[in-house]
């Protein structure tokens, strides 16, 4: 039986999170700069020194050329960009642009 098996390397494989900038995204930055190589997308830089050298890449997921120019040359996609409570009920529109139509785009881009 021949079984194929995938190494990931950090100098091989780009991960790209989505959100990179937020308390989830930033977390899984953080932890998974040690592994691999990190691309953020978001529309803020992070602020943490701890994320400095990280390839940052200012995107609005609402525009899918953005993201797709964004996403290219990844290996892998973690979305993690939202509108959040109490902001979302705020500005229904917002969220339904970040959280449906953004969420479409991330998908689309990979797709691609």
């Amino acid at each position: 039986m021949n079984s194929t098996k995938t190494y990931w390397h950090k100098n091989k494989h780009i991960i790209a999170i989505v959100g990179g900038s937020g308390f989830i995204g930033y977390s899984l930055a953080n932890h998974l700069k040690k592994f691999f190589t990190i691309r953020i997308l978001d529309k803020n830089p992070p602020t943490s020194t701890e994320l400095a050298g990280i390839d940052f890449r200012q995107c609005d997921i609402t525009q899918f050329e953005e993201t797709t120019q964004a996403l290219e040359g990844v290996d892998l996609v973690i979305h993690a960009a939202i509108v959040q409570i109490p902001l979302i009920n705020e500005r229904k529109r917002l969220g339904y642009e970040v959280n449906i139509l953004g969420t479409q785009n991330v998908c689309e881009a990979v797709y691609r």
